[in-house]
């Protein structure tokens, strides 16, 4: 409604309000009140009766002049032909541009002997067709659901971790090793946000493509006491978020349909949703918070920024600055700071919220068994215990309790290994104990699944078998050697072996199945050699 029409109706009656109250309303006092508004007296007595019938102000309102909205000027047989060539030639897969379909309107009117309509009008009438039906027979039916379809309701949650929504992205910044401050690449972030209180229960970062490992670890952290993780990284910080969610929401990624997440789900009493398939919209809160989170990422030095067009002429690579371990820990400030703000869905806090929750429905779930909780979510497969060991990715295993079972095991046993460190694995006995076997050869060196395979693959294209384990461990070396040499030249060596160290020392520190252990620097890693080196006091004996 325009404003000068409504003050126009506010003045009307003013004047007119008091006239229509009147059982027998006075000739002068219509003459009057049609001088004062600038009207006819035929158009008072018009809008007196309005008002008698609707007494309201809008019923004063003047009608906007020129032709009524929805009136059409054209003939039956013009307008028929604009239909047709909206239905039959516009609307298809090969998607016409408006001037080509006004160009065959204009050819069937010239059959037809009409007059042809302006091309405005022809845009008009394009304009009020059903824009949904449109789309639909020139982009197809999903995408025009996609873009025009209703959207359900958001997902809600009565309680803290009633229901979680887990999801990757690639993070825009590049990092730098730790080492020569060359640029490396840009990591990979797994994020677990808290549905009814939108806080972030916890993350992972790693170089490696998401697999189901990389989601093990993120609910791990998510669902275990950050106070140890926190003093490792020398974070003063209050992240009490935790405990085992009531259900996972995710997408379709394979990781997220691997055997291990279901099957950890399901020993722990979790209930995994999987959204439909291409509905990101489902997705819509942790969306949401990542797209914030890269907002702030977007303020730091060698940054990607979401786009080439943001990006513009800006040299992330040399201006990247952070290691994967720097970035790790601005990263929980920032979501620190988030917790801590007000969230504009919620009006209060994630963390206020989260208490709020707590108050009222109690403590969550809380893990009883940390070590084994991270080891029920990590990849397994089922083996026979022979009389050597147990035998897994072409590697033997070995521990003195095996022999007690010798025998007494008729089917396979349920083996679960960390693929980042395969020097242990750990064996399900049917009294549900684990236990933790290791190299059956110890002169081999700790590797990761990835260093293996690319070693197997190595070999058989050599024509040598790939179930030798010393060649396979000769080859890992070979390679190592040559990714240490070569780091300095391209950024991709450097990428392999940051991959290759984060992924054995976060295996080292934090074993699956057992408490945290400290680890010498492995040769060529973590060694400065800049730096003048301190010697020792020694005392000098003489003779």
């Amino acid at each position: 409604m325009q404003d000068h029409r409504w003050q126009e109706a506010l003045q009307r009656r003013t004047v007119l309000e008091p006239i229509a109250a009147l059982p027998v309303v006075p000739v002068p006092m219509i003459d009057a009140a049609a001088e004062r508004l600038g009207l006819s007296t035929r158009w008072i007595w018009r809008l007196i009766r309005q008002f008698r019938s609707d007494p309201r102000t809008s019923s004063l309102l003047s009608s906007p002049r020129g032709q009524s909205k929805g009136n059409r000027r054209l003939d039956d047989a013009r307008e028929a032909l604009i239909n047709a060539v909206i239905e039959t030639y516009h609307a298809t897969k090969q998607k016409p541009r408006k001037t080509d379909s006004y160009n065959e309107l204009k050819r069937l009117c010239h059959q037809h002997n009409l007059p042809f309509p302006h091309y405005q009008t022809f845009v008009r009438r394009l304009k009020d067709y059903d824009p949904c039906r449109l789309r639909k027979t020139r982009e197809g039916t999903k995408r025009a659901h996609d873009q025009q379809g209703a959207i359900p309701a958001h997902f809600e949650a009565q309680h803290p971790l009633e229901l979680i929504q887990i999801d990757h992205t690639r993070v825009d910044l590049i990092v730098v090793d730790r080492i020569r401050r060359e640029a490396l690449g840009r990591p990979w972030l797994t994020l677990a946000v808290d549905i009814y209180s939108r806080v972030v229960v916890g993350f992972h970062i790693a170089f490696e493509v998401p697999s189901a490992t990389t989601v093990a670890l993120c609910l791990a952290h998510a669902c275990l006491d950050k106070y140890v993780w926190l003093a490792e990284r020398g974070l003063d910080l209050s992240w009490p978020f935790a405990g085992v969610p009531d259900a996972i929401h995710l997408d379709n990624a394979r990781e997220f349909h691997a055997k291990a997440l279901q099957y950890g789900c399901a020993e722990h009493g979790i209930i995994i949703n999987y959204r439909p398939v291409a509905t990101p919209h489902y997705g819509g809160h942790i969306e949401r918070l990542i797209g914030t989170l890269m907002g702030k990422v977007h303020l730091l030095p060698g940054t990607t920024f979401s786009n080439i067009v943001e990006k513009g002429d800006y040299a992330s690579e040399a201006h990247a600055s952070l290691t994967l371990p720097e970035f790790e820990r601005w990263l929980a400030l920032e979501i620190a700071s988030y917790h801590d703000s007000v969230h504009r869905t919620l009006e209060t806090t994630p963390r206020a919220m989260w208490c709020r929750g707590v108050e009222r429905q109690g403590d969550p779930r809380h893990v009883s068994n940390s070590s084994r909780f991270s080891l029920d979510f990590m990849p397994f497969a089922y083996r026979k215990l022979r009389r050597d060991g147990i035998y897994l990715h072409g590697l033997r295993y070995w521990s003195d309790t095996l022999g007690l079972w010798l025998g007494r095991l008729a089917e396979k046993c349920l083996v679960r290994y960390d693929p980042r460190d395969l020097t242990t694995v750990w064996i399900r006995l049917p009294n549900g104990d684990d236990i933790a076997a290791h190299y059956a050869d110890l002169r081999w060196s700790q590797i990761t699944l990835w260093e293996l395979r690319v070693a197997q693959r190595a070999l058989r294209a050599q024509g040598i078998a790939a179930a030798d384990p010393d060649a396979v461990f000769r080859i890992v070396e070979k390679q190592r050697a040559l990714i240490n040499d070569a780091r300095i030249a391209t950024r991709r060596a450097r990428h392999s072996a940051t991959k290759q160290d984060e992924a054995r020392r976060a295996a080292t520190t934090h074993p699956p199945g057992g408490n945290p252990v400290k680890q010498k620097p492995a040769k060529g890693q973590d060694i400065d050699y800049s730096q003048v080196p301190i010697p020792f006091k020694v005392e000098i004996w003489e003779s």
